[in-house]
C-alpha cells in the first residue's frame, strides 16, 4: 500500500500492485509530507503531518517583495495556524491473513 496526502484534505490509501484507490479520509487539515509507518504491540500504524492552508499573500510577503519591512497585523494571532500529526490504526490481521500463516 502507498498511503499519500492531498490538497484537497484527504489521506488516501492505494494498492501498490493496481495504482487503484483503496481507502480515503478527509481531515479538518491537509496532510502534508510522506507518511510514516510505525508498530505499537503488534499493531501496526500509519501517521502523516498535516497543517491548516496558509493564505495566499499575506501581508507580510507583499512587503518582503517590495522590499519593505513588514509591520505587524493588528489583531493578528499567531496561534491561529493549525497543525497536528494525525495517526490511523490499521486493521489487525487474523492468524489466517498473515504471510507466515500462509506458507505453512
Amino acid at each position: 500500500m502507498i498511503f499519500s496526502g492531498t490538497p484537497d484534505f484527504t489521506f488516501r490509501a492505494f494498492d501498490t500492485d493496481t495504482g487503484k484507490e483503496v481507502w480515503e479520509k478527509k481531515l479538518p487539515v491537509n496532510p502534508m509530507g510522506p507518511a510514516a509507518t510505525f508498530e505499537i504491540d503488534g499493531r501496526q500504524f500509519i501517521v502523516i503531518a498535516a497543517s491548516a492552508p496558509r493564505k495566499t499573500r499575506e501581508a507580510s510577503e507583499d512587503a518582503v517583495s517590495s522590499g519593505a519591512a513588514a509591520a505587524p497585523q493588528a489583531g493578528a494571532d499567531k496561534n491561529e495556524e493549525q497543525a497536528a500529526y494525525v495517526a490511523f490504526a490499521l486493521p489487525s490481521r487474523s492468524k489466517t491473513t498473515t504471510g507466515s500463516e500462509r506458507q505453512r
